[in-house]
């Protein structure tokens, strides 16, 4: 059982089965976890493939909590492919999230190549075809694994697209590592920070959790969102994680009421 209440709680990014990476739950299977729990919604996200079909089946199937569903822009969906941002939001997809396991700051970093580079120019009428689509469905940016310049120029291009659903992706993950200046400066624009609790455990960034607490601080909650980024094998499920985290950032002075804020009022927000 949860120590604290997750009634209402959004988790905005899952990773469930199928996939090609083991996953300790599948769609099914998170969905029912986090009704279990007194969730509202949980988001699907898949660095692969189209998860909004796959979430109207799941939310259909498991009746009384929203299940989202998003597209990643990777090479396994043909990169910054305009049509393939078109079909999912089409399907309702909630988030358009950037390259992440493509993204060139991803690759050069794992020393796997060369990826995506939103700022090369053969890119840029791509970019600008995809945040059009956003602008236009009034869905979530997520900037995914870009580099720190990238995502600043997205920002900027998206704010000049009149784009108001940015969500910076885990800011404190050592692939991105925005610190708490860069991240307050963003905010003053209107930008959201998506802090994950996956990105405090060991293999998966081992950010330390009183860093987090400290940005939260710092940026403040109106401009920051909770999720988990768990489903990966061999760690957490995602209720238990956001329940760790919780417990955690109350522990490190963060108050209940700014927790509301950061996984009710912020995500809803941003989905709905």
């Amino acid at each position: 059982m949860p120590q604290n209440d997750l009634s209402g709680v959004y988790d905005l990014h899952i990773h469930s089965a199928p996939d090609p990476v083991p996953r300790c739950v599948d769609d099914i299977e998170a969905a029912m976890q986090a009704l279990g729990a007194g969730m509202g919604a949980i988001l699907l996200k898949s660095h692969s493939t189209l998860t909004s079909d796959r979430a109207t089946i799941a939310e259909k199937i498991v009746a009384g909590i929203r299940v989202f569903g998003s597209l990643t822009l990777n090479h396994a969906v043909g990169g910054l492919n305009a049509h393939a941002v078109e079909a999912a939001l089409g399907m309702d997809a909630k988030e358009i999230f950037m390259p992440t396991l493509s993204a060139d700051n991803h690759m050069r970093a794992k020393k796997t190549g060369r990826g995506i580079d939103i700022l090369d120019g053969s890119s840029k009428q791509a970019v600008g075809d995809i945040l059009a689509l956003v602008k236009e469905h009034g869905a979530i940016l997520g900037t995914g694994h870009l580099s720190k310049g990238e995502t600043v120029a997205l920002v900027a291009w998206a704010l000049d697209q009149g784009i108001r659903k940015i969500v910076v992706t885990h800011p404190e993950h050592p692939l991105i590592d925005f610190s708490a200046a860069e991240q307050k400066s963003l905010s003053r624009k209107g930008v959201y920070f998506e802090r994950c609790f996956a990105s405090t455990l060991p293999g998966l960034g081992d950010v330390p959790l009183e860093r987090i607490a400290q940005e939260i601080r710092d940026v403040g909650p109106a401009r920051s969102v909770l999720t988990t980024d768990l489903g990966i094998a061999g760690y957490p499920f995602p209720v238990e994680g956001m329940d760790r985290f919780i417990t955690g950032l109350k522990k490190l002075g963060i108050r209940e009421h700014e927790i509301e804020v950061m996984t009710k009022t912020n995500p809803r927000f941003l989905v709905e």
